[in-house]
């Protein structure tokens, strides 16, 4: 039969990874949102920014509301990235003469 360990009877290693063990993070989600796996950017402290099929959605956490950047040519959006200091985005697509697009947000 074994002896059940409480936390004074477990090896001295063990305890002192225990103490050193950062504490759990108590966190409540404010929203959800769908969302397909990719990369999530914090535009500022209320926006999202997310990859949304051929389009970039930027989603609300106040106001649970979503807004798409539309594209002359809806084409797979191959790397995307915001500069929120400039109010920059910038934006990589899948097509035949492939460019780099800077946006104003």
């Amino acid at each position: 039969m074994k002896r059940r360990q409480t936390p004074n009877s477990r090896d001295p290693i063990t305890r002192k990874i225990d103490e050193m063990a950062a504490p759990m993070v108590d966190a409540v989600p404010k929203h959800a949102f769908a969302y397909d796996g990719g990369t999530i950017i914090l535009t500022d402290e209320h926006t999202a920014l997310s990859k949304c099929g051929n389009l970039l959605k930027f989603s609300s956490i106040v106001s649970n509301s979503q807004h798409f950047l539309t594209r002359s040519k809806p084409t797979r959006i191959t790397a995307f990235d915001a500069n929120t200091r400039a109010s920059h985005l910038a934006l990589a697509a899948c097509e035949e003469h492939a460019e780099v697009s800077i946006y104003s947000v």
